[in-house]
């Protein structure tokens, strides 16, 4: 039978590109193929796109250049990363997670980035659900329409806490290395290991080969230092230590060296 204009139109909003006139539907054969393999293309296409974006390690978004960066968009790691399901920025916007005295910072940085229709790359931090810091690294530019207003700011958010966390880490061992020497030196070092390690026990000592024995440093037991002591190492878990081997004892050290 003859195509009805219903049909035509179905055919249309599933992105035909050819309208087939009752009077020609001899092209029907070569412009309905055609149509239906650009729609197949196009879904395609975006299946390609969604699984890359799912697979960044970090957050894709599109966001509202204003309104606190509430989002128009955001990728399936929303929630690992910031701990907070996307929905909940719908609302209230992005901006409402980021630390205080972070937030004012970075909305400079962006605004500057945008009025000069640059690149920008931010460092902040963000309040959790259980209130704890995630440290996030950002990348993102502004999305202008034709009269070269901004309507939008698109970009990636990666989670970097590890990193900054080991960062700091490193730069208060390294401070204590630049400014302390000597004894007081060993004592700062056991000092900052047992508080950041969480250790009751920090321990630094002078082995003695001759003697099989060694001599503290620094020993401090919950936050205190006590005064130098020196132990012989016969059947203790130090020998084993020393003699470089793995050493883990996680109860009944006692009974095992008494």
């Amino acid at each position: 039978g003859a195509l009805g204009e219903e049909r035509a139109v179905d055919i249309l909003r599933q992105g035909a590109t050819d309208y087939v006139l009752k009077s020609n539907l001899g092209k029907l054969s070569l412009a309905l193929p055609r149509a239906l393999k650009e729609v197949e293309a196009k879904q395609n296409k975006k299946m390609v796109i969604d699984a890359l974006i799912n697979n960044v390690p970090g957050v894709v978004y599109r966001c509202s250049a204003k309104q606190n960066w509430k989002p128009e968009y955001m990728s399936e790691m929303c929630e690992a990363v910031t701990t907070y399901p996307v929905e909940e920025f719908y609302e209230t916007g992005y901006a409402k997670i980021v630390h205080p005295e972070d937030l004012p910072i970075i909305e400079k940085i962006i605004d500057q980035a945008v009025l000069d229709k640059q690149q920008f790359e931010i460092d902040y931090r963000i309040i959790t659900k259980d209130k704890s810091i995630r440290y996030l690294w950002e990348r993102g530019i502004g999305i202008y329409d034709a009269q070269g207003e901004v309507e939008a700011l698109e970009g990636l958010i990666i989670d970097v806490t590890k990193e900054r966390k080991r960062e700091k880490l490193l730069t208060e061992i390294n401070d204590i290395v630049n400014i302390e020497s000597g004894k007081r030196y060993f004592e700062k070092l056991t000092e900052f290991l047992g508080a950041h390690l969480k250790m009751k026990v920090a321990f630094i000592g002078l082995y003695l080969p001759l003697e099989n024995s060694v001599e503290s440093i620094s020993f401090r037991v919950a936050g205190k230092e006590l005064p130098s002591m020196k132990y012989r190492l016969d059947h203790t878990p130090c020998a084993y230590v020393v003699g470089q081997k793995a050493c883990i004892y996680p109860s009944g050290v006692q009974e095992l060296f008494p």
